[in-house]
């Protein structure tokens, strides 16, 4: 059943070998849940069994295939990955301006704020939690606002230049 999980299956990712994601793979998938699914027991099963190795797929994909030229399917998801590895890192790394816990960020565009319901327009400037942040940045909805020493870095030029 190894074989029947997109992209390869287990084995071949273990071994580090990702096979282009295709709608081939998808539809695959599509059947063998609907041929394995037809008693209720066994469906379960089938379910279970296949999430657990496909998370296992999907993260050595995501390890392996993350920063890539990879052009499959799924290589849209795994640039989105890309987004939110590049702002994690800004984050840990201490490149983002804070207040407290909190990035400060700016809008791209008209935005509603999930958790506050607050509306921004763009260019206003907000304080987000970090994984509000986070996901609003992958988005493309805001940019966080960074600190002078990545300004520094980018341009080469300090203020009193």
């Amino acid at each position: 059943m190894s074989e029947r999980i997109p992209a390869g299956g287990l084995y071949r990712t273990a071994t580090g070998i990702h096979e282009p994601l295709s709608l081939e793979h998808l539809r695959l998938a599509r059947y063998m849940a609907s041929t394995y699914c037809r008693s209720r027991e066994f469906c379960r099963e089938y379910i279970e069994r296949t999430l657990r190795a496909s998370i296992l797929v999907a993260k050595a994909r995501i390890n392996d295939l993350v920063g890539t030229d990879y052009t499959g399917l799924d290589s849209e998801i795994l640039s989105l990955i890309d987004k939110l590895v590049e702002f994690y890192a800004k984050y840990l790394a201490g490149l983002y301006v804070l207040a407290g816990e909190d990035v400060l960020a700016k809008a791209s565009t008209t935005l509603k704020l999930p958790r506050s319901n607050a509306w921004l327009v763009a260019g206003d400037i907000a304080k987000l939690k970090a994984g509000e942040a986070a996901a609003l940045f992958v988005a493309g909805l805001i940019e966080p606002i960074e600190t002078g020493a990545l300004r520094i870095v980018k341009t080469g030029k300090t203020r009193k230049e």
